[in-house]
């Protein structure tokens, strides 16, 4: 009779530990996939940039200027333009991608949006 006691108690504990591992695990999965939001930017309206052709440069291309002189490496670029001028501005929606770049004159980005700027 004490032993059907004992496996029950063992049993018991058990099951309560594998609540708080699934608990744990569910947890951490929310966790993780709220990591991940995808944020585009500028968060309202467009930023203006213009394109400038840093192909002298190791590894580099066509890049997007920003007003404060930083630089934007985008990703996709030939999904929306089909010929490159060199100092053209255009309007951006972009969202960051954390990706390695050998050209580094700034962050890698994935273009949402793109409108050429008229003059």
């Amino acid at each position: 009779m004490q032993q059907l006691v004992i496996i029950d108690q063992i049993i018991n504990f058990i099951q309560n530990k594998m609540k708080v591992l699934w608990l744990f695990g569910a947890l951490s999965i929310m966790i993780a996939l709220s990591c991940q939001k995808e944020e585009i930017f500028p968060k309202t309206g467009y930023e203006e940039v213009t394109l400038k052709n840093l192909t002298g440069l190791d590894c580099c291309g066509f890049v997007f200027q920003k007003s404060d002189s930083t630089c934007l490496e985008p990703t996709n670029l030939g999904q929306y333009l089909d010929t490159f001028i060199d100092g053209k501005k255009y309007l951006i929606k972009y969202k960051l991608e954390y990706k390695a770049s050998c050209c580094m004159v700034g962050p890698m980005i994935a273009i949402i949006e793109l409108v050429a700027v008229s003059k």
